[in-house]
């Protein structure tokens, strides 16, 4: 596993560079103290990580601080996110096993998330899946982690998950596969879209290893606060936020500190929702929850300026700051899967 030296100094500089370069209005991220825990669980975080964050920058990103209506793109902010973390699972796994066989089947070069048309897109992925899910049995060793989260990403492709109105003829015999191999789509709603069950068993089973904690990652940006995808979580956005607490603590310094931080924000922001008004407007009442979103969202914002990742934090800390008003059915983490 990959160690990171902690890099104080080198880190207090960053952070006071990222405050000189934001104005000092009223709703500005110079209008609330970050909070040393929040500064805590970052510091530490080496610079050629923050590097490779502005490198990987998505052609489309959320607004920058010029413009902070509340109105970003929800969908296109969190595909940039999900577009870092797969960048650097992807890259972890093809840089510590670069021959081996297992690894690179389980990551298949996919790009069928760019085709709107349902067919393709589902064929784009499931030909590789069909190909690789025997390694969930097979691939042996320190590579199998990474072997899991290949086919976990794979699996996230499939936009609208299993067709309900017109099946494409391969979908049973796809469904029972998964099945056999421990894998439950949830078919109580719209289609029958994957619930991360090979991030989860991952995360579950290996939480000190860098690939577990990378499941940890796709966990927090995607599933832990889904209520729809497992109903037997009666509280599922504090369950996330209470995760993530745990490992900000546990490992301050951390790669994945950011992304976690960003989960848990979020968690907290929809946690102090009325959940009553799922599908109309409303605006977060001054509570604890909504306060220490603001906080870790300004801590984010302020340790990664001109990443995707801070310019998400910096755009959902404005839109709390100004109150601006928002459709829980369109933040909730569930929804874009």
């Amino acid at each position: 596993m990959r160690r990171y030296l902690l890099i104080l100094p080198l880190t207090a500089l960053v952070l006071a560079a990222a405050e000189a370069q934001v104005p000092g209005s009223a709703t500005s991220t110079m209008a609330m103290p970050a909070g040393p825990g929040a500064v805590q669980a970052l510091t530490g975080i080496p610079p050629d990580f923050l590097a490779e964050l502005k490198a990987w920058r998505s052609s489309q990103r959320p607004p920058s601080h010029a413009s902070h209506s509340g109105d970003y793109d929800s969908f296109t902010a969190s595909r940039a996110l999900m577009g870092d973390v797969e960048r650097y699972i992807e890259m972890t796994a093809r840089t510590r096993f670069p021959h081996d066989p297992d690894v690179e089947t389980a990551w298949a070069d996919n790009t069928c998330a760019e085709s709107n048309k349902y067919d393709y897109q589902y064929e784009c992925t499931m030909a590789p899946v069909r190909k690789a899910l025997p390694l969930l049995r097979s691939a042996k060793g320190d590579a199998r982690p990474y072997v899991i989260l290949g086919i976990d990403r794979m699996l996230t492709h499939i936009e609208v998950g299993f067709a309900v109105v017109k099946p494409l003829p391969t979908e049973a015999d796809d469904r029972k596969m998964l099945t056999d191999a421990g894998i439950e789509p949830d078919c109580t709603n719209d289609g029958c879209p994957y619930k991360y069950d090979l991030a989860k068993l991952l995360w579950a089973e290996q939480p000190e290893t860098e690939a577990g904690q990378d499941a940890l990652t796709v966990l927090m940006l995607n599933y832990m606060g889904c209520r729809f995808y497992d109903k037997t979580v009666p509280d599922p956005f504090g369950l996330t936020a209470r995760t993530g607490e745990e490992f900000l603590r546990k490992h301050p310094g951390n790669v994945h500190n950011l992304w976690v931080m960003l989960g848990t924000a979020d968690a907290y922001r929809l946690k102090a929702a009325d959940q009553s008004l799922y599908d109309s407007p409303q605006v977060l009442q001054d509570t604890p929850d909504r306060k220490r979103a603001m906080e870790l969202y300004l801590a984010v914002a302020r340790f990664a300026p001109q990443t995707v990742e801070g310019d998400v934090a910096e755009s959902r800390y404005h839109a709390l700051s100004t109150n601006a008003s928002f459709l829980l059915a369109e933040e909730d983490p569930c929804t874009w899967d």
